[in-house]
């Protein structure tokens, strides 16, 4: 019954994907038409330049009883070029047939992008090849032909091949721009279709993280992101396909705060703050209408209680606190799934600075990490945290020690240490220069502290991040750390952590599913980085897919605040990345 109706759908859906299929001929047709008219002028310009000229010596030329190869001759400055409207379709269905099922492929099974692009080549070269065939056969005349050395037969030459090589690299890029396209369509027809009431078996889930609601004066949550958060809760409110939101940690922020200033005690308190905010009203909204809205703490949020989330609630309904963990997916959305789990967790348990404090802990500040005194000395200021590290890093393993007193450890947490107090002064007044004896005010139940008290710790952390580097634990016991990055905060430094999570590499499994169509067994969605990503993860014991949701604060490594929904088909679970 299930492959009956699985058919069914496929054959529903088949006009459907027909006038999809021929609206993007259409597109490619009429742009790449215009990218050939443009094409003669950028092969003379190409001949011109040293070095770029060897990838432009292909001999391109229309049929001789045409009387149009002497377009080579017109001046460069003219800017002069030709098509044969017979290219609108050439051109469209190189695309459609030939590209566009080719990037969605090699992208499911992760090919790198040197595979990709010499994919693409051939399948230009090819269908090139057999379309000038065609159109020769047709018509009697070479709409195109080759000579000199490559030409092969005829009608394509790999004296181009090159070119192809980067065109199909570059058609990636175009293909993703439709496709955000369909999102825009689908994200508008979500909250149209929806009165505010959801569907009772809604086959989405929505992920949101690091949103850093702190401090109004100084935070990263300021100038029009209380607007784009509200734009976006509203649409997770209203889609009536979405039964869970899950918000994925750092949603509060109690971290960010100039050291000089006390910061919030808790979340409850920074909630306070904000209730007549304009986006307060969409989550509670999201809360109503949800089945169930999940909090996994952040590290800037990692002291949240369940009575904290009470203080934002709806008709009785609140935010459920919950652990980083995996979920079956057939649990998630009480309904079968192909994709057999996912897993939510914010990222930083393997951030050296930020993860949890452990037991094996023994020289830390009042229990928490480092990277608490570290946002709050980097507050006020927008600084290279990592290349700060990198260097404190480097320095501190090439000290010469004289004493036993001065340990790595102690070197590399003072060079840090002394280089955020050095970029704060840089933009403070002279009566207000931070020192050692300068005090970080703290919140209850915590005492205040000195900058002296920050350089005095943690000198331990080095030495755990080199054990763990040499030799990581992999579990997914809260208690047991798998490994520790030195900076997990960049754009793609949680991949390999997020890769353990799918087990052991395996390169025989990897060519073995090349050539399979099975859904992905699990899901794993992080934030922390700030940086909205997808990749597909083939060579591991378990396949599945890597997500990150960004962000929707200031500071970001993104232009724009993005989400992540995860769907549920009858092909397993995808993965969509939402950006405003």
């Amino acid at each position: 019954m299930k492959e009956e109706n699985r058919r069914y759908s496929h054959y529903k859906n088949f006009p459907k994907r027909i006038r999809q299929a021929l609206f993007r001929l259409c597109i490619y047709g009429a742009l790449l038409v215009a990218g050939e008219v443009s094409f003669y002028s950028i092969t003379k310009i190409g001949r011109e330049i040293p070095l770029l000229k060897y990838i432009f010596q292909y001999q391109w030329w229309v049929d001789p009883r045409l009387n149009l190869n002497n377009i080579w001759k017109v001046p460069i400055l003219t800017f002069y070029g030709q098509a044969s409207l017979y290219m609108f379709f050439v051109y469209g269905l190189i695309c459609v047939v030939g590209l566009e099922p080719a990037y969605r492929w090699m992208k499911k099974k992760d090919f790198p992008l040197l595979l990709r692009g010499l994919f693409y080549m051939f399948i230009i070269l090819g269908m090139e090849c057999f379309l000038g065939w065609i159109l020769f056969w047709m018509t009697g005349y070479k709409i195109w032909y080759y000579t000199g050395w490559g030409s092969f037969p005829v009608f394509t030459s790999f004296a181009i091949a090159p070119m192809w090589f980067i065109c199909g690299l570059i058609s990636e890029n175009v293909i993703n721009v439709f496709d955000s396209f369909d999102s825009l369509k689908m994200m508008l027809y979500g909250m149209a279709v929806s009165a505010g009431s959801k569907k009772k078996n809604g086959n989405k889930i929505a992920v949101i993280s690091d949103v850093h609601i702190g401090r109004k004066s100084d935070g990263w949550f300021n100038g029009l992101y209380p607007a784009f958060l509200n734009i976006i809760l509203y649409k997770i409110a209203l889609d009536s396909r979405i039964k869970k939101l899950i918000i994925l940690g750092d949603f509060f922020d109690t971290w960010l705060c100039p050291p000089e200033l006390k910061p919030f005690k808790n979340a409850s308190e920074v909630a306070e703050s904000w209730k007549n905010a304009l986006f307060m009203p969409a989550l509670r909204k999201c809360i109503e209408l949800c089945d169930e809205v999940w909090y996994i703490p952040g590290n800037h949020d990692m002291g949240i209680t369940q009575e904290d989330l009470n203080t934002v609630s709806e008709n009785g309904k609140t935010m459920i606190l919950k652990e980083p963990q995996t979920y079956s997916a057939e649990l998630l959305f009480n309904h079968h799934s192909e994709t057999k789990y996912i897993r939510f967790e914010h990222g930083h348990a393997s951030d050296l600075f930020n993860a949890p404090v452990s037991e094996s802990d023994t020289d830390t500040l009042q229990g928490l990490p480092f990277g608490y005194y570290v946002t709050r000395l980097a507050a006020e200021e927008s600084c290279d945290l990592e290349k700060i590290l990198q260097k404190a890093y480097t320095k501190s393993s090439s000290v010469s020690f004289d004493t036993e007193k001065q340990e790595p450890g102690g070197v590399f947490i003072k060079l840090f240490v002394d280089a955020l107090v050095a970029i704060s002064n840089a933009h403070r007044a002279d009566d207000d220069k931070l020192t050692d004896d300068s005090v970080i005010r703290m919140a209850s139940p915590y005492t205040d502290v000195t900058v002296a008290d920050v350089k005095k710790s943690y000198h331990s952390l080095l030495g755990k991040y080199e054990k763990f580097r040499k030799d990581p634990v992999n579990s997914d016991k809260p208690d047991e750390f798998h490994r520790y990055y030195l900076f997990s905060v960049s754009k793609k430094s949680l991949c390999q952590y997020a890769h353990e999570k799918f087990g052991k590499v395996s390169i025989k499994l990897w060519f073995k599913r090349i050539f399979s169509n099975l859904p992905f067994e699990k899901i794993v969605i992080m934030g922390h980085t700030h940086y909205a990503m997808k990749e597909y993860v083939t060579n591991t014991e378990t396949t599945g897919i890597y997500a990150n949701t960004g962000c929707i604060c200031s500071c970001s490594k993104q232009k724009y605040p993005s989400w992540i929904e995860i769907i549920n088909t009858d092909r397993g679970c995808r993965i969509k990345i939402n950006r405003l």
